[in-house]
């Protein structure tokens, strides 16, 4: 009796317990099949990545939002979520806190790992440390120093599902070109093809599975300091991911059995790399895709938590960003990709090259293409609008130059014609031509002043120029000011373009001839 009594009760206490069990969300019961003794064949690993956000953060047109992008991670098991620089400046929202908020938005949405970009100086190398000490994300970095010292984590290990992957980070080498060395401060950047050689050391004597380098180094440029060329001198790297020249690879790019992955720039698209890894640690398979907004969109609700962030962003923009300011006839078109406003003469280049002159009084005034980030569109402009066009938060400075120095500073900056490049002017007070197929250094063929041509070599007659303060501390390689007399700072650009926006009646509805290519001019 006491027996059958036991076993009855065994009986019912089973049955309980499996009613109970199943009554228990799989989520929280479910278990990877390696912990439940199953041990599978292969492993996949996923992993999520953004670049050049560039404070494109609210869903918009082009932008899926950030608050997408952790309910996508979370859809899928196995997965990291990394950015790959550029998200700190860029937009009128990144800088209510000078990238403090930006930050903010990428702890929330759990981000796993940062490499900083080179616009993640832009509000000054100080204060990216500060951001560093900020954050819950974690930094990563093979390649900046100070002090002789890696300033950030050089590699990082994750492991998912038993899967170890080794991640380091490299940003541009060009970045003291790009932003000048005033904004980069006392920091260096090493050769990136030696400092990938030594954190793949480091990561393979760590034992990793796969090996990832976040490279905010671009896919396009001519020197080595591309994620091709990175490629072909480093293969033991499994996965580039890649950013700083916007490109979007949809599905991808191998180059010498390395996979470049990039997702193109502001949020548009999601990357997603897919790693299937064998038991014994070896790599079955590794894939690119992008997910596009409109998929976003149409397929997940946004992350609360962030939201609730990001509208109080646009709550506190709207208090000093949406005065209206004046109505402008036509489009300033800033032409997108990076085209046009880079390589040729564009009505915003010559707005804002005018502004510069007739807020100074200078002579002449020249503005490098690069500082000019966004359209003007048609209808009521705002102080935001202008924000976007103009948002490094830049000064300008009036110096002396001669002719002569003035051809100079005009080689450097078409010395890429007919190809886009940040450093081309746009100009103010005078004009010129040039030959694209000349030798660079001998491309200017006239500069003409007051309607009448400069002698070329002429070093004794002077003329103030307004140039930015990042061109002034030689920014995108424009050194030559430092040799030239100072005259004076004159103060924020973007109060000036606001305060001439209103008060000229040039609709610059067209270029004006301020810069005529003439291409084989010495044959003619």
């Amino acid at each position: 009796m006491n027996l059958l009594l036991t076993k009855r009760k065994v009986l019912m206490l089973t049955a309980m317990l499996a009613v109970a069990f199943l009554a228990v969300p799989a989520s929280l019961y479910a278990r990877p099949a390696s912990e439940a003794g199953l041990h599978p064949r292969e492993t996949t690993v996923t992993i999520f990545h953004t670049n050049d956000i560039h404070g494109r953060v609210t869903q918009s047109s082009s932008s899926m939002g950030i608050d997408r992008v952790p309910a996508i991670r979370e859809s899928v098991r196995n997965s990291l979520l990394v950015d790959v620089g550029d998200n700190f400046w860029g937009a009128p929202i990144a800088a209510l806190n000078t990238g403090a908020d930006m930050l903010n938005l990428l702890d929330l949405a759990g981000y796993d790992l940062f490499t900083p970009g080179n616009h993640d100086f832009d509000y000054g190398f100080d204060r990216l440390l500060e951001l560093h000490e900020m954050a819950r994300v974690e930094f990563v970095s093979s390649n900046i120093f100070a002090n002789g010292e890696l300033v950030f984590n050089e590699v990082a290990i994750r492991e998912v599902e038993g899967v170890r992957i080794g991640f380091f980070g490299l940003t541009s080498p060009d970045t003291p070109q790009f932003l000048g060395e005033g904004l980069v401060g006392n920091a260096v950047f090493g050769n990136v093809i030696e400092a990938a050689k030594r954190s793949v050391a480091i990561l393979q004597a760590a034992n990793v599975d796969v090996i990832v380098a976040l490279a905010h180094i671009g896919t396009g440029f001519a020197d080595e300091n591309n994620s091709g060329s990175l490629a072909m001198a480093v293969p033991e790297i499994d996965i580039i991911i890649d950013g700083h020249s916007h490109t979007l690879l949809e599905n991808g790019n191998v180059v010498n059995g390395v996979l470049i992955a990039s997702a193109g720039d502001h949020l548009r698209f999601l990357g997603r790399i897919d790693i299937v890894v064998s038991e014994s640690g070896g790599i079955v398979s590794k894939s690119a895709s992008v997910i596009s907004r409109q998929e976003a969109l149409s397929n997940f609700e946004p992350q609360a938590n962030v939201t609730a962030a990001l509208n109080r962003l646009v709550e506190l923009l709207a208090e000093n960003q949406d005065s209206e300011l004046a109505f402008v006839v036509t489009t300033l078109d800033y032409a997108m990709p990076l085209g046009n406003i880079r390589s040729e003469e564009r009505p915003i280049g010559n707005l804002i090259a005018d502004a510069a002159r007739h807020a100074t009084g200078a002579d002449m005034a020249a503005i490098n293409s690069g500082g000019i980030r966004a359209d003007l569109e048609s209808g009521d402009v705002t102080v935001g609008n202008l924000f976007e066009v103009l948002p490094f938060g830049n000064e300008i400075e009036v110096f002396e130059i001669t002719p002569a120095q003035l051809a100079g500073v005009l080689e450097h900056g078409i010395q890429s014609a007919p190809e886009a490049a940040s450093r081309f002017l746009h100009v103010s007070g005078f004009s010129f031509t040039y030959d694209p197929n000349a030798e660079p250094g001998s491309r200017v063929l006239s500069i003409t002043f007051g309607g009448a041509p400069l002698n070329l070599t002429d070093s004794a007659r002077t003329f103030t120029i307004a140039v930015n303060n990042f061109m002034a501390g030689g920014g995108d390689g424009f050194v030559m000011f430092e040799s030239m007399p100072f005259v004076g700072n004159f103060g924020d650009q973007l109060e000036q373009v606001i305060e001439f926006i209103q008060t000229t009646t040039n609709s610059y509805a067209n270029v004006e001839g301020r810069i005529v290519a003439v291409p084989d001019a010495a044959q003619r």
